[in-house]
């Protein structure tokens, strides 16, 4: 669904990026306790164990390749699915990761506990981000549930950096009131494909990622100039209602300069000979 006339504060990001980004995020805490408790040979096991073994492997290849262990601080090789199998089968990937003479709600597992919370909250918003189904009363309990969200990562993660989460910072402030919005209307977050929206996450991933100058009023002013280029891209994603007829061929859907014309120079030209018992 993408419509002409938005004003800039109206225009969603893409909700699958969003997703991917709190999983880096998440990632980056689970990385730090597993670490400690000197258990990182055990994360591509948890991980095949609720069925990302591909996510698994890429780790596998990152660590004898690059790096001894990944961290969360670069690009996180997930895909939709795999976030959909961490949210609903996150108890038992942390669970691979108690020893057998501990006890789950032992002090030694704290951590893990705490993981379990931040991994469950989050799947009961990413639910959210990915439905097609309006629900006014989760819409308009999503902004409490994202604050609450966001004070336990704060907490549990022991970090007061949120210069580094910008996901986190639209999570807050934006998406609640987007759900609010558009659940009002009929719409809902997963409806949005969020075609136009890609080159915002570009930007975003680029400033989480790479950027060294992380003053917040150019971050806001960067970030609205690209979302203003979004209106470029409506037209050319929304199918046009002018049917086109190639002036060569004389058939619809494609110009003379296309190269679905059958007529166009780029398609060699076929001669057939005559034999000779049709010639005579």
């Amino acid at each position: 669904m993408l419509l002409k006339g938005f004003i800039t504060e109206l225009m969603v990001p893409c909700g699958l990026h969003l997703i991917l980004a709190h999983h880096r995020y998440l990632y980056r805490f689970l990385f730090d306790v597993i670490n400690n408790r000197k258990q990182n040979d055990l994360i591509a096991v948890a991980l095949r164990e609720i069925g990302c073994g591909y996510l698994a492997f890429s780790l596998e290849v990152y660590h004898s390749s690059k790096k001894k262990h990944y961290d969360g601080s670069e690009t996180l090789r997930m895909c939709g699915n795999d976030c959909k199998q961490i949210e609903s089968q996150c108890d038992t990937m942390l669970n691979k990761f108690v020893r057998s003479h501990e006890n789950w709600n032992g002090d030694s597992c704290l951590k893990l506990r705490q993981l379990l919370e931040l991994y469950r909250n989050f799947a009961d918003l990413a639910r959210d981000t990915r439905s097609t189904t309006a629900d006014i009363e989760r819409a308009n309990s999503f902004m409490n549930r994202a604050e609450f969200y966001f004070s336990k990562f704060m907490q549990y993660t022991g970090t007061k950096a949120v210069s580094g989460l910008p996901y986190m910072h639209y999570l807050r402030n934006h998406v609640g009131f987007l759900m609010h919005f558009y659940a009002e209307l009929g719409w809902v977050y997963g409806m949005f494909t969020c075609n136009a929206g890609e080159h915002l996450n570009k930007r975003i991933k680029f400033s989480e990622i790479n950027e060294t100058n992380l003053d917040e009023n150019r971050f806001m002013i960067v970030t609205r100039l690209t979302r203003l280029k979004q209106f470029f891209f409506t037209d050319t994603i929304t199918p046009n209602k002018t049917e086109f007829i190639c002036s060569a061929c004389n058939q619809p859907g494609h110009n003379r300069k296309n190269k679905n014309c059958p007529l166009h120079p780029s398609h060699p030209t076929i001669e057939f000979e005559d034999s000779e018992d049709e010639q005579n």
